[in-house]
């Protein structure tokens, strides 16, 4: 060892010379393995194996031998160190000059400090040091395991332990610690499993607050993963009295983790790491939005133990999704429109196609593009059974190119067909809604009451726009087609459950247009 130990020692013999601390310490083992410290001062501390004596003049014995536990070196004792008898402390730290004989290596020795049983020294030693001495205390506690473990001393290795777990915790304590590597070293010196698990908590827990990007959360989700075999485990989060410990674990992960039993350590495993993923996934879809959706789909296989993190990111994906329709590729507007009929949100889901088709009508259709114009007017029947925008698509596509047969061909499949004058009708025109006369009856209803209301479709029929917009208000938005012979407009309400389209027809230009249908979908 490379530290010097001051003690109080028993010195045998009045006159035997003071140990020198600067004489290198020795394990003994090294004493017949190393051949440079023949002929060396050397100084070695072991346990005592007895006293050798022989007879000296008169026949008395003379104890003129010291052997050591953990070496064959006869350590030779002059006149002045030899005891009248062995003895009773059973440990010997030893100075002198190494020699060898043939085969035989012994030590001439010059001093010999007797000391206390082992776990006795120890104990001793740790009163020696000052409270704030944590590095004394960890220097003690692995001379303690070592020597425990060299005499297989199951007390003094406990106890070696304990003091060095103490230490470790209290090292954890300070500014700036290192929790993790603290926890590493608790692992690799076998101390308390559940001091390292708690002390590796704290750190994740350190690194969890301190991640910045999703990739950061990722690498730490990783390593808790392999460090704690348990985390991966969902049925951890369904352990119960978990919840007890949490204001615990909240002030002191270290401490709750130790003291806690085992199953509620591994449910704390498994909180830490799906707290982690949780994290990683939500900032994840905050980092790519349109990843939102897959990330819901992770989220459904990582963490089963937690459904409301996948819901929760379901609805912000889809949301997302609505937000950046305009954006989408048809395929995906349909996709996401099943998704909302499926959920019962059908009013939700034409809305979606309506704003994607109103798009797509006013920024990405070019002034002379017929095709473009006939493709979308298939997207507006197929989608919405929209024939009044479809229809008005066609007018244009047949303005920019009078001769398009596909034109012609989308007109008769919409049931429309070529006037004398070149326009395209629709063949069988829809009459407006009629309202049955009905005999007149003496009114039941008393003078100071309102009438019950018609059908509140049927009575916008023939009133015009100013008409309507005292009725009902200013629509949210209007489109308009047109022909050389009338003009079509269309009103457009959005409802709370749906929508009201309202149809104006003009048939010529110096009358007044007039509501030809109305109804609703939801």
């Amino acid at each position: 060892m490379n530290f010097v130990v001051l003690l109080v020692s028993v010195v045998i013999g009045l006159n035997a010379p003071r140990q020198d601390p600067t004489i290198p310490l020795v394990e003994p083992e090294q004493l017949t393995r190393n051949p440079d410290l023949i002929g060396r001062e050397v100084t070695v501390d072991d346990r005592v194996l007895f006293y050798q004596s022989h007879r000296g003049p008169g026949g008395k014995q003379i104890y003129d031998e010291l052997l050591l536990k953990r070496t064959p070196v006869i350590f030779k004792l002059p006149p002045a160190l030899r005891p009248d008898r062995p003895p009773r402390e059973p440990v010997a730290r030893v100075q002198g000059v190494l020699r060898q004989e043939g085969k035989q290596v012994y030590c001439d020795v010059q001093s010999v400090e007797m000391l206390p049983a082992d776990l006795t020294r120890f104990e001793k030693e740790l009163t020696k040091l000052s409270p704030r001495d944590n590095a004394g205390r960890l220097r003690w506690a692995d001379w303690g395991a070592k020597r425990g473990k060299a005499f297989k001393d199951e007390p003094l290795i406990r106890r070696a332990r304990e003091v060095e777990s103490e230490a470790i915790l209290a090292d954890a304590q300070r500014q700036g610690a290192d929790l993790l590597t603290l926890s590493k070293s608790a692992r690799a010196k076998g101390l308390d499993a559940a001091l390292a698990g708690g002390l590796a908590h704290a750190g994740y827990l350190q690194r969890l607050a301190e991640a910045k990007t999703s990739a950061d959360l990722a690498r730490l989700a990783k390593e808790v993963d392999e460090a704690l075999p348990d985390a991966a485990d969902p049925k951890g989060s369904k352990i119960a009295g978990l919840e007890e410990w949490l204001p615990r674990y909240k002030i002191n992960p270290t401490l709750a983790y130790r003291d806690a039993p085992p199953p509620i350590r591994a449910a704390l495993d498994r909180k830490l790491l799906a707290d982690i993923v949780q994290q990683r996934l939500e900032r994840r879809a905050g980092e790519e939005p349109s990843k939102t959706m897959n990330l819901a789909d992770e989220a459904r296989t990582s963490l089963p133990d937690r459904p409301e993190v996948a819901a929760k990111l379901r609805t912000g994906g889809l949301a997302s999704s609505e937000a950046s329709v305009a954006s989408m590729r048809l395929s995906e507007v349909e996709a996401l429109a099943k998704t909302f009929r499926d959920e019962q949100e059908d009013g939700r889901a034409k809305k979606l196609l309506a704003a994607w088709l109103e798009d797509q009508r006013l920024k990405k259709l070019s002034a002379g593009d017929a095709d473009g114009r006939i493709l979308l007017a298939s997207h507006y029947l197929r989608l919405l059974d929209d024939r009044l925008n479809a229809a008005a698509l066609l007018r244009e596509a047949v303005r920019i190119d009078p001769n398009s047969r596909d034109a012609a061909d989308a007109f008769r499949r919409l049931g429309y067909k070529k006037s004398t004058e070149g326009e395209w009708v629709e063949s069988r025109p829809t009459p407006p809604p009629a309202v049955p006369l009905q005999p007149t009856a003496p009114s039941t209803t008393p003078a100071n009451e309102t009438p019950p209301a018609s059908d509140p479709e049927k009575t916008l029929i023939g009133l015009t726009p100013a008409q309507v917009k005292r009725k009902i208000g200013a629509p949210d938005k209007i489109t308009r087609s047109a022909t050389n012979k009338e003009t079509i407009e269309q009103w457009i309400y959005q409802r709370p459950k749906g929508f009201q389209i309202i149809n104006f027809k003009r048939p010529r230009i110096d009358s007044k247009p007039q509501v030809v249908a109305s109804y609703s979908f939801p």
